[in-house]
Parts: C-alpha cells; structure tokens; sequence
C-alpha cells in the first residue's frame, strides 16, 4: 500500500479543523487552491487533489476534475480514494439510497439521469428534471409530463401525468392528475381512486387520515372526503370544503343551506 504523507495544512484549512465542521470521517478542505480529503485529526487521508470536492454521502464523494471556472466533470469517490464514477457529468446531486442524479449539458439544455454507486446508469440522462419525491421515489419531468421510478430505476407510473406528488403524512400514497383529473395512487404505482377529481387534498394527521376532494359537475364545485383506500367517507356533494371542529361536527353548505353534519356526513342541525 501506497504510504500518504501530510504536509502542513493552509491556515484556511487548520481553520476548518478548529471549528470541527466536518460532518463524517473524511472532510474536503481547500489547501493550496486544490481541495483535498482529511480525516478528523487533520491528516492528509486521500493522495489526490481536486479542483471541487463535497462531503461523503451514502459511501461516495462527489468530485470535480477541474475548478468550477475550468467546466470540469463531476465524478465520485470511494473513501480509499478509488475514482468509481467517472469524470462525466456537467453536474451531480450526492449519492442517497444508492443513487445519484447526473446531468449533462447537451447543446446547452440540461439533461438529467440517475446512476448506482458503480456509475451504472439506471436512468438516461434525457429528462428536463428529477426530483427526490420521498427516500424512495424519484419523480421525472420530460416535455411537460411527469413520471414516477424508484430508485432502481424500474417506473413506477409512466411518462404523461400533468402532476405527480406525494401525500404528506403517508409516503405510501401518491397523488397523480392525468387529463386535469387528480387520482390516488399506492407507490407501486396501483391505482387506489380512479383520476375524477379537480384536486385532492393533504391528508390529515388525525386517526381517520382523510383528505378533502373537489369534484367538478354539472351543478357546478362540490367537496367531499376519501380516505387512504380512495373510499368516499363523505360523497362530494357540499359547496364548500369540509373542516370538522374538535367534537366531529362541521358547517357546511348544500342545495343553498347552511347545515351542520356529523363524521358520516349525515346532516345534524341548521347551522347558526
């Protein structure tokens, strides 16, 4: 094995060492006008110099070849030092999950992709855009329509939804809007409520976990609730949103009444 020898650090990265702002066991520090990798005594651990570099993550650093000014390539590193990405990509997201997102200028438009921790592709680089959706699932923008994959690059829910989202307190749940229609889905990509609804709601964080949903008809916006089977609790039928107070009643409005109505969405009372 090759021995690394330290040499004195800059003042600039003595500074960082003070401060104790590293945040796993091998730092990038900038010495000399390159950046190079130390461990938490502040020894040199890396025989390599780069012109930008960013903390580990998920195993892997990502590094550049040249400065930011130089339009250098963006690879990864293992914590030996091995270069197990190539230099390739014009940008990079930090390996999470064991994945990373990659991008390539082509005639100046970016082109994102997803890759594995051995620089295999798991997703081309053609998509306008990825986004981590939840730890799981990356949702994909290309011409306008969205897709859902996993992060082992298999589709979830392919390329044409108008808008794709996760729920909020349930990361099993995906909303999806195809044709201006909004429809729930589990994150296997089976459908759970058919696309009808003009929105859906958050669920909430109460026992029932219900979300409120807008339903366009003939006699104009009518609300109602499903819960996280896509089963409509409350038919929507009300003209506006459904908010129940603490003892399970909400005021709401139907036929031009203003009614109370109970859990079930029987009316109980007039409203005041």
């Amino acid at each position: 094995m090759k021995k690394i020898v330290s040499k004195p650090l800059s003042a600039a990265a003595v500074l960082l060492l003070a401060i104790g702002c590293f945040a796993s066991d091998l730092s990038p520090v900038m010495d000399g006008g390159k950046f190079i990798f130390v461990d938490a005594s502040g020894k040199k651990a890396i025989d390599k110099e780069f012109g930008a570099a960013r903390e580990f993550s998920d195993g892997l650093a990502a590094v550049n070849e040249k400065s930011a000014r130089e339009n250098g390539k963006w690879g990864f590193i293992d914590k030996s030092g091995r270069i197990v990405v190539a230099f390739l990509f014009d940008r990079v997201s930090d390996f999470e999950n064991g994945a990373a997102f990659v991008e390539k200028d082509v005639n100046g438009v970016e082109k994102w992709g997803m890759i594995d921790k051995n620089g295999k592709i798991l997703l081309d680089t053609k998509f306008y855009g990825l986004f981590k959706l939840d730890a799981n699932l990356v949702l994909a923008k290309k011409d306008d329509k969205y897709g859902l994959f996993d992060r082992k690059g298999a589709e979830i829910l392919p390329l044409k939804y108008q808008d794709i989202r996760s729920s909020n307190v349930d990361e099993n749940k995906i909303f999806a809007k195809i044709d201006g229609k909004f429809g729930l889905f589990d994150a296997k990509g089976k459908s759970i409520a058919k696309p009808k609804y003009s929105d859906i709601g958050n669920f909430t964080r109460n026992k029932n976990m219900w979300a409120s949903v807008r339903l366009e008809t003939k006699n104009g916006v009518k609300f109602g609730l499903i819960d996280k089977s896509g089963k409509e609790v409350i038919e929507p039928k009300f003209d506006d949103e459904i908010t129940f107070d603490e003892y399970g009643v909400a005021p709401v409005s139907i036929d031009g009444r203003r009614v109370l109505i109970d859990m079930s969405g029987k009316e109980i009372a007039k409203a005041q």
